[in-house]
C-alpha cells in the first residue's frame, strides 16, 4: 500500500511539472534558510549549557545613576573589592576573581625566539589572556591533560594553556612534555607552564587560552599598574565571580552587598554614592547588552528573536504556495478522489495519499535545500560567529532537519488534504465543480495571498528604512572632519615619555600637514570621570566623558569654539576645554559664561584638583548616533593619549604606502623592541564599524526580502498558470469575438492585483509601527515620510505585475483554435 502512495504521487509530480517544480524550488529555499537560521539560533541559545551546577552563579557588575536618573553599566569592579567582600560578606560559598590580560608573548627557543604580538584593538578582537588565582577553576571547571586545578596556579610565575595555545607556542608537542617550558609577556613577565588544559566548547564566553597566575602580580611592583588600592576606579578588565550559598537569594544578598559597599566608600564621595554593585546570572553574560566586555562577545536577543521569525516567515511562505498551488487544482484532484470513492476506496487511504504527496515533495525539497545551504550559508557568514561550525552530522542539525521535513510535510498537506477529500462522489464527478463553495479553497487561496505578499511588504519596507538610515548615520555631518584623516592605535605597554618624540619626529615628515597626539573623536569605547563645580548656591557633578589631547587636535579634526580659546601646550593638566552640553550641565545657557569658571577634578586616586575652563567648544558626536550628546572635556595630556592622527598629502595608495614605510621606520627607531608595526587606516572607517549592527542587519533584511519575494511571485506565477489553463477555452472565445491583448491581460490579473493592493494597504501601517519603534533607539535618525511607503508600494506592484504578465500576455496571444480544440 505504501509503495502504491509513493508511486501515485510520482506519477502526479510529473504531470504538474510547473507546479511541482515551483513548490520544490520554493520549499528547497525555505528550508535551507530555515535550517541555517535554526543552526544559527540553536547555537547562541546554548551558549553555558554544558556546565554544570552553575544555577547560583553570578557576576558581581557596577551600575551608575547619572543626574537624569539614567543608568550605565560596567561589567567589572574595583580591584580591592573581591578579597575584601569574600571575608566580610556572608552567603558566598566559591568565588574568583581575575583580571584580563592584554599582552604580547614571548617563547625562548634557543636563538630562535618565537614573537607573539598583541592583538590590534579592534571590535571583533577577544582578548583570551587572564590572569586569575586557582579557584578560577573551581567554578568553571576544565578537562585537565596534565596539572591539576589546585595546584597549578597556586604559585606566582606560573601559566596554565589551553591545547591549542601550547601547539602554537611550542609546536606539536605532548602536553607532558610542554611543562616547564617559559612564556614571557610584555618582555618581563617570565612565566613557566604548570598546566595544559583541553580547549573548551565553541559555545563559551570563557574561551580563555593563557592563564597566568594572581599571585605572580602581587607585588608592590604591580600595585599601581593594577590599582589594588583603588576603591573609587572601576575597571571592566576586574571580573568577580561568585557562587551563592542555595540560603540566600539574590536579592538579599545585593542587600549585604549595598550594606558592604557604604562600609568602604567614603561619605563625602559623591560619585561613590551613585555607584551600586549589582549581581548578573551567568546565563545572562551572552545576551544583556548592557554590559559591552573584552571577553565575551554579547548578543541582543532581539536579533535572535528576529531571525526565527524570520526562519518561520520564509519557511511558511513557501507552504502557503504548496496550499495555493494544491488547492487550485482541486477540481482536478477532486474528480480522481471522487472516482477512488466509487471504487471502494476510504477516505483515511485518500487522505494518507495527499500527505505520502506532500512527504515525498518535502523530500525533493530537502534534498534541494541541502545543496542549496553552502552557497546561502556562505551569504549569511557574516551573521554566524567565528566560533561558529556548521555540522551536517550533528545530533542537532539532524533533529532539526528531521522536525522541519515533518511539520513541514504536515503543515503542507492537511488543508488539500482534508478540503479535497471532504466532498462526496456526486459533488466531485459534477462536470464543473464550485470551488469557492462547500470546499472555500477559492476564499482561502485569496486570504493567504494577501498574508504572503504583506509579509514580503513588510520585509521591503524594513529593509528599505534599514538602508535609508544606515547612509543617514553613515553621511551625517557631526561636526568632526573625519574623512581626510589618518590614524593609528598606541599600545598601552609603550613608554610614555617617548610618544611626543614620536609624533613630533612624524610631523617632521615633509607629507605631514598636520598632527595631533591624542585620542581620536569618536570611536568605540570611552572614558569618564567625576567633574564638579561649585557657585555661591548650588553643586553641580557631572560624570562626563574625558580626552587626552595637544594643542593641534581642534584644528585637525575641525571643531569649532563657541567661547573661549583653545587649550596651551602642556604635559600636564593646566586648564579644560568642554562641549556645550557639558556648559548646560553646569548651569550656563550661554557658552561664555562657563569660560573661567573652575572645576573640581578628581583622578584615579581620588585626589581633588581645582582647573578653570579656559573653552567651550560646538557639540559634536563623539559617539555612534544611538546616543545623544553628553557633557564632554578635553585636557592637554598627550602622554596619555591612545593614538596619533594625521592630515597628510599623501592619499594615492602608492603614495601611502611609501609614508607608512617612513612612519615605521621612526616607529622601529623610537621603540627599537617593538616587533609588530602599527596599522595605519582612515579615520572614517571608525564610523562603519559604529554601525556594523546596521549594516548587518539590512544585509540581512535585503536578502530575506529578496527570498521572501522570490518565493511570493514563484506561488503567483504558479496559480496564474493554472488559471490561464482552466480559463484557457474562455480566453480563446473572447479573442475571436474580438477582445484584444491588453483586455484579456487585465482580465486575467486585475483579481490578483486587486489582492496585491489590499496586501500593501494591510502592511504599510504595520510595517510603519515596527520601523518607528526601531527608529526610537537611535537618538538622531530619519524622518518617515509618506512618499517612503508610496515607493515600497509601487515596487511591489511592479513586481507582481511583470510576474503576472509574463503568463497572461503568453495565455492572450496564443492561437484561439489552440485553445477551442475540443479533448
Amino acid at each position: 500500500m505504501i509503495k502504491n502512495y509513493f508511486k501515485i504521487g510520482w506519477r502526479n509530480l510529473l504531470k504538474n511539472k510547473v507546479t511541482s517544480g515551483i513548490n520544490i524550488m520554493g520549499l528547497a529555499i525555505g528550508i535551507s534558510t530555515c535550517l541555517i537560521i535554526f543552526s544559527l539560533t540553536r547555537f547562541e541559545l546554548s551558549y553555558e549549557d554544558f556546565r554544570e551546577n552553575t544555577e547560583n552563579v553570578y557576576r558581581i557588575t557596577s551600575k551608575f545613576k547619572d543626574k537624569d536618573g539614567g543608568f550605565s553599566y560596567n561589567a567589572g569592579i574595583s580591584a580591592p573589592i573581591p578579597p575584601v567582600m569574600v571575608n566580610e560578606v556572608k552567603g558566598i560559598e566559591n568565588s574568583t576573581f581575575f583580571r584580563i590580560f592584554w599582552a604580547k608573548a614571548l617563547v625562548p627557543n634557543g636563538n630562535n625566539p618565537k614573537f607573539f604580538p598583541q592583538p590590534d584593538y579592534g571590535p571583533n578582537t577577544r582578548i583570551d589572556m587572564i590572569i586569575c588565582r586557582d579557584s578560577y577553576f573551581d567554578i568553571f571547571k576544565a578537562e585537565w591533560l596534565v596539572g591539576s586545578a589546585s595546584s597549578s596556579l597556586s604559585e606566582p610565575n606560573k601559566v596554565v594553556l589551553t591545547e591549542t595555545k601550547m601547539h602554537k607556542y611550542f609546536g606539536n608537542i605532548d602536553p607532558q612534555n610542554a611543562l616547564g617550558k617559559q612564556v614571557i609577556y610584555e618582555d618581563s613577565l617570565q612565566t613557566t607552564v604548570s598546566g595544559i588544559i583541553k580547549d573548551l566548547p565553541y559555545n563559551s564566553d570563557f574561551r580563555f587560552n593563557d592563564y597566568i597566575s594572581y599571585a605572580t602580580i602581587e607585588n608592590p611592583r604591580f600595585a599601581e599598574l593594577f590599582n589594588f588600592d583603588q576603591w573609587t576606579n572601576t575597571n571592566s578588565g576586574d571580573q568577580f565571580f561568585i557562587k551563592l550559598n542555595k540560603k540566600y537569594s539574590k536579592k538579599s544578598f545585593e542587600s549585604l552587598v549595598a550594606t558592604f559597599l557604604k562600609k568602604h566608600s567614603d561619605p563625602n564621595d559623591k560619585w561613590a554614592s551613585n555607584r551600586t554593585l549589582v549581581l548578573q546570572k551567568l546565563d545572562d553574560l551572552h545576551y544583556n547588552t548592557d554590559y559591552p566586555s573584552d571577553y565575551n562577545r554579547v548578543i541582543n536577543p532581539t536579533f535572535i528573536y528576529i531571525l526565527m521569525g524570520v526562519c518561520f516567515f520564509v519557511l511558511f511562505m513557501a507552504i502557503i504556495n504548496f496550499i495555493n498551488l494544491q488547492t487550485a487544482q482541486a477540481v482536478s484532484r477532486a474528480k480522481e478522489m471522487g472516482v477512488r470513492k466509487v471504487l471502494g476506496s476510504f477516505r483515511s487511504s485518500l487522505i494518507m495519499q495527499i500527505f505520502t504527496e506532500a512527504f515525498l515533495l518535502v523530500l525533493f525539497a530537502t534534498a534541494l535545500s541541502l545543496l542549496l545551504i553552502q552557497p546561502v550559508y556562505i551569504y549569511f557568514k557574516d551573521f554566524f560567529p567565528d566560533t561558529f561550525v556548521f555540522d551536517f552530522w550533528s545530533l542537532d542539525f539532524i533533529l532539526i532537519l528531521g522536525s522541519v521535513i515533518l511539520v513541514t510535510s504536515f503543515l503542507s498537506g492537511i488543508y488539500p488534504a482534508f478540503l479535497i477529500t471532504r466532498l462526496t462522489p456526486t459533488e466531485s464527478l459534477k462536470p464543473q465543480l464550485n470551488t469557492q463553495g462547500k470546499g472555500g479553497s477559492g476564499l482561502l487561496r485569496k486570504y493567504l495571498i494577501v498574508f504572503q505578499f504583506s509579509v514580503a511588504q513588510i520585509f521591503i519596507m524594513g529593509a528599505f528604512m534599514v538602508v535609508l538610515q544606515s547612509k543617514y548615520m553613515l553621511n551625517k555631518d557631526l561636526g568632526i572632519k573625519k574623512d581626510a584623516v589618518q590614524y593609528f592605535n598606541l599600545n598601552w605597554h609603550l613608554d610614555d615619555s617617548k610618544k611626543g618624540i614620536l609624533a613630533d619626529e612624524i610631523s617632521k615628515l615633509t607629507e605631514i600637514k598636520l598632527l595631533s597626539l591624542s585620542e581620536v573623536p569618536a570611536r568605540d569605547g570611552y572614558s569618564t570621570s567625576q567633574i564638579s563645580y561649585f557657585n555661591d548656591e548650588k553643586e553641580y557633578s557631572v560624570q562626563a566623558h574625558q580626552k587626552y589631547v595637544d594643542e593641534h587636535y581642534i584644528s585637525l579634526f575641525g571643531l569649532k569654539l563657541t567661547a573661549g580659546q583653545n587649550l596651551t601646550k602642556s604635559d600636564t593638566i593646566k586648564e579644560f576645554l568642554v562641549n556645550e552640553s557639558f556648559a548646560k550641565a553646569i548651569g550656563f545657557n550661554k557658552p561664555e559664561e562657563a569660560v573661567g569658571k573652575y572645576l573640581d577634578y578628581y583622578d584615579s586616586h581620588g585626589t581633588k584638583t581645582k582647573f578653570p575652563i579656559v573653552g567651550v567648544l560646538k557639540d559634536f558626536n563623539f559617539l555612534s548616533l544611538h546616543n545623544k550628546i553628553e557633557p564632554m572635556f578635553l585636557a592637554s595630556r598627550p602622554q596619555y593619549a591612545r593614538n596619533i592622527s594625521f592630515l597628510s598629502t599623501s592619499l594615492e595608495k602608492d603614495k601611502r604606502q611609501a609614508l607608512q614605510s617612513q612612519i615605521h621606520a621612526i616607529y622601529k627607531k623610537i621603540f627599537p623592541n617593538e616587533m609588530v608595526m602599527p596599522e595605519i587606516g582612515f579615520y572614517s572607517k571608525v564610523f562603519e564599524q559604529f554601525y556594523e549592527t546596521e549594516t548587518r542587519l539590512a544585509k540581512l533584511l535585503n536578502t530575506v526580502t529578496a527570498i521572501a519575494i522570490l518565493i511570493s511571485c514563484m506561488g503567483l506565477f504558479g496559480l496564474v498558470v493554472f488559471a490561464t489553463q482552466q480559463r484557457a477555452k474562455e480566453i480563446g472565445i473572447r479573442k475571436v469575438l474580438g477582445a484584444s491583448v491588453a483586455n484579456i491581460l487585465g482580465h486575467i490579473t486585475k483579481d490578483f492585483l486587486v489582492l496585491i493592493l489590499l496586501a500593501v494597504v494591510i502592511a504599510s501601517p504595520i510595517a510603519y509601527f515596527f520601523v518607528h519603534k526601531w527608529l526610537q533607539s537611535f537618538a538622531f535618525s530619519i524622518d518617515l515620510k509618506l512618499w517612503y511607503f508610496a515607493l515600497g508600494a509601487l515596487l511591489m506592484l511592479i513586481l507582481a505585475l511583470a510576474t503576472l504578465s509574463f503568463e497572461a500576455i503568453k495565455a492572450a496571444v496564443m492561437n484561439p483554435a489552440e485553445s477551442l480544440k475540443s479533448e
